[in-house]
């Protein structure tokens, strides 16, 4: 089974410690997969970028980075939009250094436009950091999980099919808040594998975990695994069942101990 399992982040249990520390709390608790936070800012310069990405090589965990939350590519104004592709390419950038696969972004909001509107502009803009920064590291186009977000499935299949840089980064827990808790069976995690799979061409699926409260199609925080909105026991079936090649990462707020326990879900 070809499944690496990890969080968002440091260990809760190496609070304090570096992003290296985290990493070596990461390999001992046998998880192989940490998605560097850059959601705030870039806290890491170029050589700690290396010193990581060397520390990650040598412990065999794989890197991916969150760019910031500070990000909307349809901004109604422009200078917005030119902050936001910069703060991608600051992140290609720092990920090229860490040897990080990729990088996770929210794209933005509709901002008033209609959703083809908001499309054509975040496709232009995603264009535009192609050609500022040319990167084997791909851009995850995350599922959103409010109505005003950009990022259905649709949306973020149709960006992975007409950007080659781009790569989905499917959060259930957001799809399923979205679409007013509609995953609920280990047939609804599997439909959505196969829509991507054979709508993108993806032979291994970057996923973001974590239980949702929500209400009227809109996330509003995230819970623990045992709160089972959605019930990732039927995602790690649905895993099992049909040999999907993944790489989870728990954002649950039990991080570590969540993802420790879907691990042993996909054992079961």
């Amino acid at each position: 089974m070809d499944v690496n399992v990890g969080i968002s982040g440091i260990p809760l249990s190496a609070k304090g410690s570096d992003t290296g520390s985290g990493l070596r709390v990461l390999k001992k608790l046998g998880l192989d997969l940490m998605e560097i936070q850059f959601s705030r800012n870039i806290y890491l310069n170029s050589d700690s970028a290396r010193t990581v990405g060397n520390i990650a090589k040598e412990l065999g965990i794989g890197l991916t980075c969150h760019a910031s939350y500070y990000i909307n590519l349809a901004s109604q104004k422009k200078e917005v939009q030119d902050a936001s592709v910069k703060r991608i390419v600051d992140t290609l950038i720092v990920a090229e250094t860490l040897r990080a696969k990729l990088i996770v972004v929210h794209a933005g909001y509709y901002s008033g436009r209609s959703h083809e509107d908001a499309y054509d502009i975040i496709k232009s803009n995603i264009d535009v950091i192609g050609t500022k920064c040319p990167s084997k590291v791909k851009i995850g186009i995350e599922t959103m999980g409010r109505q005003k977000s950009f990022g259905t499935v649709d949306e973020v299949i149709r960006l992975c099919n007409d950007c080659p840089n781009v790569y989905p980064v499917i959060d259930f827990g957001h799809i399923h808040a979205r679409n007013f808790g509609n995953i609920n069976t280990v047939c609804d995690f599997t439909s959505i594998f196969e829509k991507f799979e054979n709508e993108t061409g993806i032979n291994r699926f970057h996923i973001h975990m974590s239980c949702m409260r929500h209400a009227n199609g809109n996330e509003i925080s995230h819970l623990p695994l045992d709160s089972f909105d959605p019930d990732f026991r039927l995602m790690a079936k649905s895993i099992n069942d049909n040999g999907y090649k993944c790489s989870v990462v728990c954002e649950s707020p039990r991080l570590e101990q969540d993802a420790l326990l879907f691990r042993s879900w996909l054992k079961s």
